[in-house]
């Protein structure tokens, strides 16, 4: 018996969580039209799509706050 269309997502959705790296996660959330239309901006301009762009701009941030962090505070900043 053939699969549903439903049930090829669910396991297309879970093996994403292994896949790369590191895995991968699905985030749906709901942003200001600036804010969308600032990373359509950004990715055109550097010329990478709207998800590396986001992907790039947290991992900056995050470069950015840890940087120069002893290893107590990066452990309470991965932990709280």
């Amino acid at each position: 018996m053939a699969m549903s269309n439903a049930e090829r997502q669910r396991i297309y959705r879970k093996s994403r969580r292994t896949a790369g790296d590191n895995g991968e996660r699905q985030l749906n959330v709901w942003v200001t039209t600036h804010a969308a239309q600032s990373l359509t901006y950004l990715a055109k301009y550097h010329g990478v799509t709207k998800r590396e762009m986001l992907e790039r701009l947290i991992s900056a941030e995050d470069a950015r706050v840890t940087h120069g962090m002893s290893e107590a505070e990066i452990d309470r900043y991965v932990t709280e």
